[in-house]
């Protein structure tokens, strides 16, 4: 991972990218989710990769959302 990316776990496995996105898109910009699925499924593994825009953006995601089920 680099610097605009964070790792974000425990979201329900029906969630989408877009679903993700409307979360993490408050105030910042995101350039990439990475949702990672079951084979063969629709069904993701519950945890996703978000790449923001800057550093600074993924650093304001990470103290807002820390700890916390959004």
């Amino acid at each position: 991972m680099d610097k605009c990316t964070i790792y974000v776990e425990s979201f329900p496995e029906t969630y989408t990218n877009v679903e993700i996105a409307q979360i993490f898109s408050r105030s910042w910009i995101i350039r990439h989710i990475t949702l990672p699925k079951f084979k063969n499924s629709d069904r993701n593994k519950g945890f996703a990769f978000i790449e923001f825009s800057t550093p600074e953006e993924t650093i304001k995601a990470v103290k807002m959302f820390n700890g916390t089920i959004p």
